[in-house]
């Protein structure tokens, strides 16, 4: 689904598709060590926990999307794009037969010196 949403706004909107997305930095456990060290921290944990969201529907979808960093890109967008964005996504997830979407968290424990 992340193919398809930025797709989507790329169809409507090129210089927002792929930009500069903070959360990137923190998508495994090692980005995450390695950012915290930086920092000068000391991690003590760094533990991922793999998860699923159902979908019962595509809207489903849509409500995640507007709970998460993606609605950073959508307050972008004029009303008529972030309707072809919308739509897009939902009727994709309409007709693949999409069910639930990964949504993986990792937490970390550490201390600063």
């Amino acid at each position: 689904m992340n193919t398809v949403f930025w797709n989507s706004v790329r169809d409507v909107r090129p210089d927002l598709y792929k930009g500069f997305h903070p959360w990137d930095r923190l998508a495994e456990p090692d980005l995450v060590r390695s950012l915290l060290a930086q920092a000068g921290a000391r991690t003590l944990d760094v533990v991922l926990e793999s998860g699923t969201h159902l979908l019962r529907s595509p809207e489903d979808w849509w409500k995640a999307v507007l709970g998460s960093g993606y609605r950073g890109t959508l307050e972008q967008l004029d009303d008529q794009s972030r309707e072809h964005v919308k739509r897009a996504n939902l009727d994709f997830i309409a007709t693949s037969g999409i069910t639930s979407i990964e949504a993986n968290v990792i937490y970390a424990i550490a201390t600063k010196a």
